[in-house]
């Protein structure tokens, strides 16, 4: 098996690794990567959307949307600081660190107080 840098005169192809006239295609490393199974299925409802919430209340981070931020939140716990134009400030334990992220109510549902 031959395995080395394409010869191809154009700039786009100089230097990229193939294997038997195959290109190899670069893995990614965005941030949306591995989230097909998380996504799966979800559909947001209406009574999803018209959620309101008030300060201090506990919060379950649960993405329903293709609008959503950083998927390592996803199934975390946090408590709603404030409300910010249409959505709410949010503010999550990552490790040792306590962080705030804004979302939208359709990514958020009520935390069961015990």
């Amino acid at each position: 098996m031959f395995i080395g840098t394409c010869d191809f005169s154009h700039r786009l192809y100089r230097n990229i690794p193939f294997s038997i006239g195959v290109l190899v295609v670069r893995k990614s490393y965005g941030k949306m990567r591995g989230t097909r199974q998380k996504m799966a299925g979800k559909k947001a409802s209406v009574t999803r959307f018209l959620d309101t919430f008030e300060a201090g209340e506990l919060v379950h981070v649960d993405f329903s949307t293709q609008r959503m931020p950083h998927p390592k939140f996803q199934g975390l716990t946090g408590r709603v600081l404030e409300t910010r134009g249409g959505g709410y400030v949010i503010q999550i334990k990552d490790g040792n660190k306590t962080k705030t992220i804004c979302l939208k109510s359709e990514n958020l549902r009520k935390a069961s107080t015990k």
